[in-house]
């Protein structure tokens, strides 16, 4: 007991705690050293580089990339290596192609950097002397073609969820409609329209502006804009009918329907009910479409309404009709 009590004296706790920073401090001077020793003399490591190239053709549109990524095999000074990883690392290095004799008519062409002319981009980005970096390949070649400017339009990918009573007001508008695309005329065959990002949207009771990125085509293409915004106009409807008179497109040919008005349930915009009027209704029955019919009924089918209406069901949906001579 008395032993116990003396290890827990202010004093002794004070000792303990200095043996322990003492450790530590020892433990430290032992890696420091160990890590000085190590890499303080020159050292050589693979590493992998991401890499873009950049071409200084502005008609021409690089079809093929060997690879797009960098293995060098490096000799530098350890330490030097080390800080160079901590405080300044490179994530991307770029690689300019040079230009090549391609004449302008021709569609297709090449051009070839070798590994020197690589390693000279590189080692001033790297900060490493030129004779310290080695590469696995000696030559890397690129086809490059013909590039063909074009506008696409933009399709927005859209998944909307309304609140009861709301729906969608008119067309949903992209800013812009249409974004410009380069690429080449193979590629272009096969691109109808730039997508965007998905997106859901839930509860919606009131208009929405959004931005969302493009989808870049896998294809070989470069795009400039990278976002358009998105406009999605919402309304809240009520459910409302107009009597619709029923007619038929010919001057000659005298019908007369039963019922000659029929009613037209659709749904209509609050800020749109004032007006919106039966006469912006059109049900026309064809005259050629009529005698290829047996029976003495047809069905009715709206030929004009307003873009703002949300037409749900004609009632009846069936007419019978007689010919006046």
């Amino acid at each position: 007991m008395a032993e116990n009590v003396s290890a827990n004296t202010p004093l002794a706790r004070k000792y303990l705690s200095f043996k322990g920073n003492i450790f530590i401090i020892c433990l430290l001077i032992s890696f420091f050293s160990w890590f000085f020793i190590r890499y303080a003399h020159d050292i050589t490591i693979t590493s992998t580089y991401s890499v873009d190239f950049v071409y200084p053709y502005t008609d021409r549109i690089l079809v093929n990339v060997p690879d797009n990524q960098l293995y060098l095999q490096i000799k530098s000074n350890g330490l030097q290596l080390f800080l160079k990883q901590i405080f300044s690392p490179v994530q991307t290095l770029q690689v300019r192609l040079k230009k090549s004799n391609l004449d302008e008519e021709i569609l297709k062409g090449s051009s070839n950097l070798s590994s020197a002319e690589i390693i000279s981009q590189v080692s001033i980005q790297l900060g490493i002397p030129f004779s310290n970096i080695q590469m696995t390949r000696d030559t890397f070649s690129f086809m490059l073609e013909k590039a063909v400017t074009a506008k696409l339009p933009v399709k927005p990918n859209l998944n909307l969820d309304f609140e009861t009573s709301y729906y969608l007001h008119g067309k949903i508008k992209t800013i812009p409609d249409s974004v410009e695309v380069i690429t080449t005329n193979a590629a272009l065959k096969k691109l109808h329209y730039i997508e965007t990002e998905s997106q859901k949207l839930t509860n919606l009771s009131a208009s929405q502006d959004i931005s969302l990125p493009l989808i870049k085509p896998k294809l070989h293409c470069i795009m400039p804009l990278q976002n358009v915004d998105i406009h999605i106009p919402i309304e809240k409807y009520t459910e409302t009918s107009f009597m619709v008179p029923v007619t038929c497109d010919s001057t000659n040919l005298k019908l007369k329907f039963f019922p000659g008005n029929v009613s037209v349930k659709c749904l209509v915009a609050y800020k749109d009910f004032k007006t919106i009027t039966s006469d912006m209704f059109t049900l026309m029955i064809n005259k050629e479409a009529l005698s290829k019919i047996n029976s003495k009924k047809i069905k009715l089918k709206l030929t004009h309404f307003p873009a703002e209406v949300k037409v749900l069901y004609i009632e009846p949906s069936y007419v019978e009709y007689i010919i006046l001579k």
